[in-house]
């Protein structure tokens, strides 16, 4: 939740450990606060518990004045008066007491006298003895009563409303009275609460709905008639609390019945009748050609054209929307420092470049007691890798600075070494960078104010191949990178559900364990625990600043390429085949990472699309009008080749780095070969998976200098 930043005032002499807060929302309360305070601490002065008295303030009368007075006369007291725009009613205050509250238990109660303070005491005795994560004021169980409600009829309401959320709500059964004002929760409870969705002005309904295994106790209390002022309650609340119910039970029963019985049947049914009518489609436009061959070569020209225009979709998603691709600009300046990391290096034959990346990552501008770098290699075939980074850390001389290395059965695994990692890490936030990364020395700065600022779960920066000028192909994967991690990843963290990348990434460390960590048996274990995140609702955040990517090259030789991509490719075959993308919460999210797992199907079936089409171009005769439906493929392969011709001269720009117009040649005569290299290794990738053949190929890396200041210039 985004919570608004308000101004407390608090008591001089103020406690700075404290088990309970108690909580007093106030709305022109000028007549009863005093009285109130009085009272409260006539039965507080001999409490054996920590306290402090906060009030929340809505008032436009007095009411802040007289709080600020019993300030100065107490120790224990603090105020926090809202400005106008900021009352949105009674749960909105006692979200944002729960916001500043600083005990471990939290009381709610109104500040009208009707809940007698004598109460307060018990409560909070109830909660010690007990360690429930509720304890209710019941006006229903014996010793207690309802004689504040003064009339038979306020009385039946308040008899019909509590057995109204016990029927919609089995949750509220665990208390006598779920619709009273005066409780206590476990702090642990109250960060729980989706305060940003708060349904109605009754929050312990909402408490014990949104938490259905909290422990509930209670303690008796008589609800007093209100001496002062008059009563806040009338029938548009009545009404507005059945409402809430209401509410309640579809959001916490309703939709998560749908969502577990329902929902993958409704988005198989979906995808059937997607799947039919496209089908359909294509059947009845090929059925207007001609001959088997032509209309094999119509029909996957078709899909491919689709694919095309998502493909350019996604390649300028953030130039279109500009203002969803936040830049560095955004986040400053930095927030300091809250965020704790741990830089994880999975490191194996990479004895060259591994010294270089640890100094680089240890040495972050970042407080030494926030950050660690733990440097993860199997031990038991790569004694060189070790030396390296044993002697990189002896030269460092930190103890955040540690090597980790593993072995047993079986042999070398990134994914067992990161998690091995993750047991050994007591940071907020784990990173990981391969052992030939460049890394910028602000990084964790950055990260750390996204992660302060919009509350994410994961963010993705970017990572970035250099070297477009080494070789042929070395220029479009340098391409891809840029417009992956620029532009595509935006509109995927957009729909809530990332593949991925294999560096340069920050996760919250609790939610990994969540998830179980990485899995030691797929190829691509990065993009595997992207969509296992999303399943468990992850909110994820693509950052990607020139000045701040993470720095990589393409691999040095062909061979090289093709065994990476060809990796890549099993991989989300075997993410497809596992089918936990299936347990993702909505159908878009469920169609958007089929088509990343499938593509490698789609890639290998262009390595005979293509040969087919040349002789379809030159020998077969087809109408005019589905011969030009044929080539759009090739009219989108050729928008795609205009915008990569464009955003290399973006990207020599941002990266200082040098441009020529050979560059532009490079593209338009060798897209179509980059493109069936990569159908290559789609291929390749299938028959190894058929065989059977999993093992990891591993890819050469080289050092690489190109360095980039915050203001851009390279060095």
């Amino acid at each position: 939740m985004k919570h608004t930043t308000h101004t407390i005032e608090r008591s001089e002499n103020f406690h700075e450990d404290v088990l309970f807060t108690v909580i007093f929302p106030t709305f022109n309360e000028s007549e009863n606060v005093i009285p109130l305070m009085k009272e409260l601490m006539t039965h507080l002065r001999s409490s054996p518990y920590t306290y402090e008295i906060l009030f929340v303030d809505d008032s436009n009368d007095r009411t802040p004045t007289l709080i600020r007075d019993c300030i100065k006369r107490y120790d224990h007291v603090a105020l926090i008066h809202r400005a106008p725009k900021d009352r949105k009613g009674l749960s909105s205050a006692f979200a944002t007491g729960f916001q500043y509250a600083r005990g471990e238990y939290i009381i709610c109660m109104d500040s009208d006298l009707q809940h007698p303070p004598e109460a307060v005491p018990r409560i909070m005795e109830q909660a010690i003895q007990t360690q429930t994560d509720v304890v209710v004021g019941s006006r229903y169980r014996e010793g207690g009563h309802a004689d504040g409600l003064l009339t038979a009829y306020r009385k039946f309401i308040s008899h019909f409303c509590r057995f109204f959320s016990w029927v919609f709500l089995p949750a509220t059964r665990k208390s006598s009275d779920p619709g009273a004002g005066i409780f206590a929760l476990h702090h642990s409870i109250a960060r729980k609460i989706d305060m940003q969705n708060l349904r109605g002005f009754k929050i312990l309904i909402e408490v014990l709905a949104q938490n259905k295994n909290a422990s509930v106790s209670e303690i008796a209390y008589g609800f007093r008639k209100r001496e002062n002022n008059d009563s806040k309650a009338t029938i548009k609340q009545g009404l507005q609390y059945l409402m809430q119910v209401f509410d309640l039970w579809r959001a916490y029963y309703v939709k998560p019945f749908y969502a577990q019985f329902l929902r993958h049947k409704m988005h198989l049914f979906f995808t059937i009748v997607l799947g039919i009518f496209f089908i359909s489609g294509i059947i009845f436009f090929s059925g207007l050609v001609e001959g088997p061959l032509a209309k094999f070569v119509f029909t996957i020209s078709i899909v491919l054209a689709f694919q095309g225009m998502f493909s350019i979709f996604l390649h300028l998603y953030t130039w279109n929307n500009p203002l969803e691709n936040f830049g560095l600009e955004r986040y400053l300046p930095y927030e300091d420092p809250q965020i704790s990391f741990t830089a994880m290096i999975p490191a194996r034959e990479e004895e060259e470049v591994l010294i270089t990346t640890i100094k680089q990552i240890a040495t972050i501008d970042y407080p030494d007691h926030l950050k660690e770098t733990l440097v993860l290699i199997y031990k038991d075939d790569d004694p060189q890798t070790i030396a390296a980074a044993q002697k990189a850390i002896a030269e460092i001389n930190k103890p955040n600075v540690r090597l980790v290395d593993f072995g047993g059965d079986p042999g070398p695994s990134k994914s067992r070494g990161l998690n091995l990692g993750l047991q050994e890490s007591q940071m907020d936030v784990v990173t990981i960078f391969d052992a030939e990364d460049r890394v910028q020395k602000d990084l964790y700065k950055a990260i750390n104010t996204i992660f302060v600022r919009k509350n994410v779960d994961v963010v993705q920066s970017g990572v970035q191949l250099m070297n477009y000028h080494s070789n042929w192909y070395s220029l479009f994967n340098v391409l891809e990178y840029y417009f992956w991690f620029k532009s595509s990843l935006h509109f995927f963290a957009k729909k809530g559900v990332v593949p991925l990348g294999g560096n340069t990434v920050f996760m919250k460390r609790k939610m990994v364990e969540q998830v179980g960590g990485w899995d030691c048996n797929c190829l691509t274990e990065d993009a595997d625990i992207g969509i296992r995140l999303a399943t468990q609702g992850a909110k994820f955040d693509i950052f990607y600043d020139e000045s701040l990517a993470t720095r990589e090259q393409t691999p040095p030789t062909l061979a090289s390429f093709v065994k990476q991509r060809t990796r890549w490719n099993q991989g989300f075959i075997q993410i497809l085949f596992k089918g936990e993308w299936l347990k993702l919460e909505s159908f878009l999210q469920k169609v958007l990472i089929l088509y990343v797992l499938g593509w490698p199907f789609m890639q290998a079936l262009l390595v005979f699309f293509l040969p087919f089409s040349i002789v379809a171009a030159f020998f077969i005769k087809i109408p005019i009008v589905y011969s030009l439906i044929a080539f759009i493929p090739l009219y989108a392969l050729l928008a795609i080749a205009v915008i990569s011709a464009l955003a290399i001269y973006d990207f020599t720009r941002h990266y200082r780095t040098k441009y020529s117009p050979l560059l532009l040649i490079t593209i338009f005569f060798m897209i179509i070969p980059f493109q069936m290299l990569l159908g290559i290794s789609a291929f390749r990738a299938i028959i190894r998976n058929i065989s059977g053949n999993l093992n990891w190929e591993k890819t050469e890396h080289l050092n690489i200098e190109y360095s980039v200041t915050s203001e851009g210039k390279s060095s």
